[in-house]
């Protein structure tokens, strides 16, 4: 299995006030990449696991553990945003069932 898809953690800050402007500023967004195993998720496998198609669910394979706190992910520097839907903590890694954000 090849590990080559680059899938980018985001976790989102909150507005930060700046004493000097006396405004908020907008949070920062803290990335952390790592490389991954993606596919699409088989039509069989998601009957079972949520009981209707979707065509927009990936699964995405990890040999490292998660980031501890994260929104949404991307794949690829891609714009699409995905959601978690499923973990999956197996022997060899982590794998994710994840979802087009809406």
């Amino acid at each position: 299995m090849r590990y080559c898809d680059l899938v980018s953690f985001h976790k989102l800050t909150n507005d930060v006030y700046n004493p000097d402007t006396g405004e908020y500023e907008s949070g920062n967004d803290a990335k952390t990449d790592l490389y991954a195993n993606v596919t699409d998720v088989g039509t069989n496998q998601q009957m079972q696991l949520f009981g209707a198609l979707n065509t927009n669910t990936k699964t995405i394979r990890l040999r490292v553990s998660l980031p501890d706190e994260w929104q949404y992910l991307t794949i690829n520097n891609q714009s699409q945003k995905y959601v978690l839907k499923t973990v999956i903590n197996t022997q060899k890694g982590v794998s994710l069932i994840v979802g087009e954000q809406q």
